[in-house]
């Protein structure tokens, strides 16, 4: 089967393949932060009524946007927190693609593309989904995803320390 393929077709792969791990790594990271966020904030008084923590991408972000309407100790950060939470939603549409789908370099008309295509589930039913990115949009995704690590990294372990040093933060 592999012999179908070009060798131009295998070498987009491969570069689809890279840019797919270095997504994944800067992914994981802002998603590690967040959900250390959470942990903390879950475990506050003035945000537990949001429930405990998350497992699913989905619950998260919905734990996160109650988080950052609601009034405490780290409300202060709530406008920095909102636009953190927009750009990691942002991602979500694509991560489901890039992580989950399976993935083939084409050459359409010219222009080299990463095709990722899976299988959704709507009330029981499959569904084929499938997104189409060229390699600079690729690249767009991949900075825009490390960029947000970078701040996500940099700004959570504060939150956290605001969080934990307040007086109403459980001990155990």
């Amino acid at each position: 089967m592999i012999d179908q393929f070009t060798e131009e077709q295998l070498e987009m792969t491969r570069e689809g393949v890279h840019k797919r791990g270095e997504f994944i790594q800067r992914y994981s990271g802002i998603e590690y932060s967040i959900t250390h966020f959470l942990a903390a904030a879950t475990r506050h008084p003035a945000y537990s009524s949001v429930g405990e923590l998350g497992y699913s991408v989905r619950k998260k972000e919905k734990q996160f946007e109650k988080i950052i309407s609601m009034p405490g100790p780290i409300e202060g950060y709530n406008s920095n927190l909102k636009e953190m939470y927009d750009a990691f939603a942002s991602l979500n549409e694509y991560r489901k693609f890039i992580v989950h789908g399976i993935m083939i370099g084409r050459n359409l008309s010219g222009k080299p593309v990463c095709f990722f295509s899976f299988y959704t589930h709507v009330n029981g039913v499959p569904h084929a989904s499938s997104l189409e990115l060229s390699i600079s949009e690729f690249d767009n995704i991949i900075e825009r995803a490390h960029i947000l690590s970078l701040k996500v990294s940099k700004v959570v372990p504060d939150i956290v320390t605001v969080l934990m040093n307040d007086s109403d933060y459980p001990s155990e």
